[in-house]
């Protein structure tokens, strides 16, 4: 049962559209602080010779660059697995109407859509 689960929610997490990045300045900003850190780190360990704040600073950018990494992810991979989690979860019988408010690009709408044989989806 619980592969058969995984399977299907792999199969609905697929998504056919493209939703962009949300809020696309976000990762931007992350990156750009993490940049400014590691150049801080350059210029700490060339300069000043500072091992522990170059070290500091070091792991703040990597910090950075990481949040950046997984915001990506989520936005772009990781909400479309979540909602496929959910929407499994609910074991719809396909004849069921479903009702999203504020559905924004549709995406989970068109997911709930898809596991309905003779039902009604709308948004």
């Amino acid at each position: 049962m619980k592969s058969s689960l995984n399977a299907g929610t792999s199969l609905l997490a697929r998504r056919h559209g493209e939703y962009g990045v949300d809020a696309p300045y976000v990762p931007l900003m992350l990156g750009g602080i993490g940049l400014v850190a590691l150049l801080i780190a350059i210029v700490m360990l060339a300069v000043f010779q500072a091992g522990l704040v170059t070290l500091i600073f070091l792991l703040y950018a990597l910090f950075m660059f990481l949040s950046a990494a997984s915001y990506l992810y989520t936005t772009r991979r990781g909400k479309f697995q979540a909602w496929a989690e959910l929407l499994a979860a609910l074991s719809l019988r396909g004849e069921e109407q479903v009702l999203d408010i504020g559905c924004g690009r549709g995406a989970v709408l068109l997911m709930a859509a898809h596991l309905l044989s003779t039902g009604k989806a709308t948004g």
